[in-house]
């Protein structure tokens, strides 16, 4: 008779803690539902703070080109006459193709880790490429003091030769 009970006992043992695998398993998979939308989330904001923080990188360039003449003037001549710039001018304008490249590093590596989407950083890429490829932004492209592994993309991927 102990036994019987005892056995009975047993099986109810068996069904709740059969129960209770279920109940928890039900828990894990909500708790890793919340979880992966808190991560979906957190990245989404990352990825809009670095649009953000490289938008920003973009306005202080054109700003600078377009608040002042003198700017404006020394960036458009060095980009297609580099040759014509007195040395101080081809100084200032090596430093602004440099700012220039560093900005398109930090776009760059934001591509790479996902957090550019790739149809702005195409927008990007385009005019990296037409800057790199005018006559200017060849001559001072070895100042340029960006991530070796920039500099590299840029040279195998959007230097033309002709």
């Amino acid at each position: 008779m102990k036994n019987k009970q005892l056995s009975k006992w047993s099986s109810v043992a068996e069904i709740l803690s059969s129960i209770a695998v279920v109940i928890t398993l039900i828990f894990l998979v909500v708790e890793f539902r919340q979880n992966n939308a808190l991560i979906e989330q957190n990245n989404r904001a990352i990825r809009d703070a670095a649009i953000q923080s490289l938008d920003a990188g973009v306005l202080t360039i054109v700003n600078m080109l377009a608040s002042d003449e003198k700017n404006a003037v020394l960036f458009a001549t060095g980009v297609s006459n580099y040759s014509s710039l007195d040395t101080d001018q081809q100084i200032h304008f090596s430093a602004l193709v440099n700012a220039i490249c560093l900005r398109m590093d930090v776009s760059w590596f934001a591509f790479q880790n996902g957090l550019l989407p790739p149809p702005l950083w195409k927008r990007e890429e385009d005019v990296l490429k037409d800057l790199v490829n005018s006559p200017g932004g060849r001559a001072v492209w070895d100042n340029c003091n960006a991530s070796q592994e920039f500099l590299t993309y840029v040279e195998e991927q959007l230097i033309t030769t002709d």
